[in-house]
């Protein structure tokens, strides 16, 4: 399994954009935003908006919309 470390969320945003998933204005509490996936809404996950963001989370937000650490790493070259 390849390995991933600490992230910015904007990258993370950004590969979630790639992937289908979108931001939903008004879900999300506090620092948190709520993406899901335009076709599958049970693909949604909450990314929080910290500095950074550790690889533990990293892989279950990646879990839970349905992506690989390999696919993540892919769409950032």
């Amino acid at each position: 399994m390849a390995r991933i470390g600490p992230q910015k969320p904007r990258q993370l945003k950004r590969v979630l954009q790639a992937n289908g998933l979108r931001r939903v204005p008004g879900r999300g509490k506090g620092s948190h935003e709520w993406w899901e996936h335009r076709d599958h809404p049970r693909r949604a996950a909450a990314v929080p908006d910290y500095d950074i963001i550790d690889e533990r989370l990293l892989k279950v937000i990646l879990r839970e919309v349905g992506k690989t650490p390999e696919e993540y790493l892919a769409h950032l070259h």
